[in-house]
């Protein structure tokens, strides 16, 4: 089966070549490891954009992340435990703030778009 005829309109006829020194080439080569894209689409999302594409998430903070949202489970066990009156009220204070918590560094994790690293 032919692949699907492209519309004129949408066809990419124009290549550019730019080159880089080492450097550049490393800080480049960092952004694409980074954004988990191909080299031609970082490129051309930065330059139609204005923005990187979004970061795909490092090992490091998927593992973390998953660890927060296990804590998140045990943390709405207690809210749960507190609520039926099987623990003291008090803790449901300090149950919302970590919670709040939890929610902040996972933003961080995932919206992370200030990152000096990109």
């Amino acid at each position: 089966m032919a692949r699907p005829k492209i519309v004129p309109e949408q066809k990419r006829i124009y290549r550019y070549v730019i080159r880089l020194n080492e450097k550049e080439q490393q800080k480049f080569m960092a952004a694409v490891e980074v954004s988990g894209v191909e080299v031609y689409k970082l490129l051309r999302t930065k330059l139609l954009t204005g923005r990187f594409p979004e970061a795909k998430i490092a090992r490091i903070d998927l593992g973390l992340y998953l660890e927060l949202k296990m804590i998140g489970v045990n943390v709405n066990q207690i809210a749960k435990q507190v609520n039926a009156g099987k623990l003291p009220f008090e803790i449901r204070k300090i149950l919302l703030q970590l919670q709040e918590q939890q929610h902040l560094i996972i933003k961080v994790l995932l919206h992370d778009r200030d990152s000096e690293d990109r």
